[in-house]
């Protein structure tokens, strides 16, 4: 087992096979990774990648198998211009054209330990105009910047690096730290964290955030490494176990309430700066604010904190066992590092706890008027060369930084809380799903959230608001997608209108649909005809009940008081049922939503894959897609769907989409219409119902014919 460190000049001709666990990085590492296999003459590697279907990169891989098998890469319309990378890339040109005039006077300038003499020097130099101005024309020349774009790089209030970097983050500390504190030497590199990544081989365009994953590790000396927001909060969101850092696993523990949502106090794991302009509630889907107990009805704000250091606590030091146990009577969370002293009634949680953030994207253009010539209506050739472009779409607007638009999107994404999975260590203790808000501190206790911002290029698509009127759906998918409106109705209900646990709504939902197909199938009864005895304390329901839990769905006796517990409250949980069975069956207005909401998300998929595709397989993680749902915004929903690249400016991800539908449109909705109408999971997926669906005779013919091959050779 290896780090990244393996994946070039590592020649063993012994090694034969690559596993490789999840989604890599980008393709360039995983062709490097299985290169280091089969090396001797005559070999080939076998290569092994195992892939999980619940994040979002692993599956677009698995359905996109080939940019691993057969990867191509290819050229992105890089942004020179961007001008959050100009900033960056223009304060280490200057601190370096600083340092070179430095040297020429025997004066060291060092970031990491710089002395009162280099202070000094630095004070100096950059008080004098006519330094300045001469570092203008240098930066000018090497970046070849347009005259009206230096002043945005250099001297803006809020973006220029000489006032915001230079002066404000830089100089004004350590002004403090040698005047004030008559410092000899000032550690200056640390103050520009939140205005510079690490290293220009970062995701140099994407905010950073440290994250402590060696929490264990006393040193006085050391500097918890930094690393893509996006990335460290998805690792670290409250309840997931993560193996980041190479000394064990690390966790933020959740506060367990089963049927209650309870907090965390920011204070106690992160370091936060509040974000200016708080969201409205009015602009967040409904369903993520009522798994946090936000009420979404009128207008509220919910304060905004960015994270700029994270530090988790150990889970454990191997992948054999865990300091931390559980008591699933109490939902008490214990930590014990001695294993011969484990907590009474508790039991060992598993590394395959796990939780996702509860979030929400905002995007909205910088500016509302769209510029013309990015703007793109139906009598345009882009909307017009093909039919697939006519009838889905009514208008296509570009957002960029480019001279002539001057538009980007910004980008906010909102994390309310964490939905958490516990798991026990060699138990058969049921698993503890729970959720999780945010509130700052103790002494502030009302919901927050942590997020962050970006300024980003991006596309706009607006959907013909009529793109469902001739939609025709086959009598098997028109069955199955009631099935799946029903299940997802009635969890979504119970499980966020009324606080219960999801797997007992879910294993409810299973035996309720079980009797009532039975019935309307094979007792050719009615829907009304089952509503005179469809009540928890009738002795016909329970017959039927027990005898689906027993012999049909085999629940263990815990599950079992679970699904009871549900049928028997007092909300009427059955009632809700027959109400949504009976309303989606009639394509009443449940389903008419539905249907709206799972084709809109459908297309929203397969343009961020075109997308993706487009840019080529380095741009998987870079390309991100956002729309409103019915289920979440009820009548206020859009009809629009929007793309955006996750980085700060953009560096050419999007820019390869705008490219394409300029002047290739029809390629863009041939790609398009292939995603939309194959998915290989689907595929598969029907294949195998096809197969459990046959007797045994079938089934026993099959085998036969799938060995003959083996008999032969």
């Amino acid at each position: 087992m290896t780090t990244s460190a393996l994946e070039v000049g590592y020649d063993d001709e012994d090694l034969m096979c690559v596993l490789q666990y999840q989604a890599p990085a980008n393709v360039a590492s995983f062709v490097q990774r299985k290169g280091r296999g089969g090396r001797k003459v005559g070999t080939r590697p076998i290569v092994v990648t195992v892939l999980s279907p619940y994040k979002p990169t692993d599956l677009f891989l698995f359905r996109n198998e080939h940019l691993l098998t057969e990867p191509t890469f290819q050229k992105l319309p890089l942004n020179p211009q961007n001008r959050y990378l100009q900033r960056i890339h223009g304060f280490y040109a200057f601190f370096d054209w600083l340092a070179y005039h430095a040297n020429c006077l025997g004066i060291e300038l060092d970031l990491e330990r710089l002395d009162r003499q280099a202070y000094e020097y630095l004070m100096q130099q950059t008080a004098d105009l006519g330094v300045l101005l001469e570092f203008k024309d240098y930066l000018q020349e090497i970046f070849a910047i347009p005259d009206d774009a230096i002043v945005g790089v250099l001297g803006s209030e809020n973006e220029g690096l000489l006032w915001s970097i230079f002066h404000s983050g830089l100089m004004k500390t350590v002004h403090s730290e040698f005047e004030n504190d008559n410092k000899l030497f000032v550690a200056a590199r640390q103050f520009l964290d939140r205005y510079l990544p690490d290293n220009l081989f970062s995701d140099i365009n994407l905010p950073e955030v440290r994250v402590d994953y060696r929490p264990d590790n006393s040193s006085t000396d050391r500097r918890p490494p930094s690393e893509s927001i996006s990335l460290a909060i998805g690792e670290t969101i409250p309840g997931n176990v993560t193996f980041r850092g190479g000394e064990g696993s690390t966790w933020i523990p959740p506060e367990i309430s089963q049927g209650e949502t309870t907090s965390i106090c920011l204070s106690q794991y992160y370091q936060i700066d509040p974000i200016e302009n708080s969201p409205s509630t009015v602009n967040l889907p409904r369903r993520a604010l009522k798994k946090v107990e936000i009420a979404p009805q009128g207008t509220h704000f919910i304060k905004l904190y960015r994270p700029t250091a994270i530090y988790p606590t150990q889970f454990s030091k191997d992948y054999n066992s865990s300091f931390w146990w559980c008591n699933p009577e109490t939902d008490k969370l214990i930590e014990s590092r001695n294993p011969d002293n484990s907590p009474q009634d508790a039991y060992q949680l598993a590394h395959s706890t796990s939780a996702f953030p509860i979030n929400a994207v905002y995007p909205r253009p910088i500016r509302d008027d769209s510029t013309p010539a990015y703007t793109f209506s139906s009598s345009n050739r882009i909307l017009n060369c093909d039919p697939l472009g006519q009838e889905l779409v009514e208008q296509i607007i570009f957002y960029s930084d480019e001279p002539a638009n001057l538009n980007l999107l910004t980008v906010r994404r909102i994390i309310l809380g964490s939905e958490y999975t516990i798991k026990f260590h060699n138990s058969a203790s049921d698993e503890i799903r729970g959720v999780v808000g945010f509130q700052v501190s103790e002494d502030k206790p009302n919901n927050c959230a942590l997020g962050y911002e970006l300024f980003t290029d991006g596309i706009s698509f607006n959907l013909n608001k009529n793109r469902l009127r001739e939609f025709y759906l086959t009598a098997s998918t028109q069955a199955n997608l009631k099935v799946n409106i029903i299940r997802h109705a009635f969890i979504t209900n119970l499980t966020v209108d009324y606080r219960e646990n999801y797997f007992a709504a879910e294993h409810l939902v299973n035996v309720l649909l079980t009797i009532v197909y039975s019935w309307c199938g094979q007792n050719q009864g009615t829907v009304e005809g089952i509503k005179d005895w469809f009540i928890s304390t009738n002795d016909r329901f329970e017959r039927w009940f027990k005898a689906t839990i027993d012999r049909i769905h085999q629940l263990s006796p815990k599950q079992q008081e679970a699904v009871r517990q549900l049928a028997s409250s007092q909300n009427n949980y059955l009632s809700i049922f027959l109400n949504i069975y009976t309303d989606v069956c009639s394509l009443g207005q449940r389903y008419q939503q539905y249907l709206r909401d799972n084709f809109q998300y459908s297309i929203t998929q397969a343009l961020k894959q075109v997308a993706q595709e487009v840019a080529g397989v380095e741009a998987i993680n870079y390309v991100a897609a956002w729309t409103e749902l019915k289920a979440d915004f009820d009548e206020r929903a859009s009809d629009e769907i929007w793309l955006y690249e996750i980085g700060m400016g953009g560096i050419g991800v999007m820019r390869a989409t705008h490219d394409l539908l300029r002047k290739q449109p029809d390629q863009f909705w041939l790609t398009l219409a292939e995603k939309m109408t194959r998915c290989s999971t689907a595929q598969e997926e029907a294949f195998l119902r096809y197969l459990l669906s046959q007797g045994k005779i079938f089934l026993g013919l099959s085998l036969s014919v799938a060995n003959i091959p083996k008999r032969l050779m």
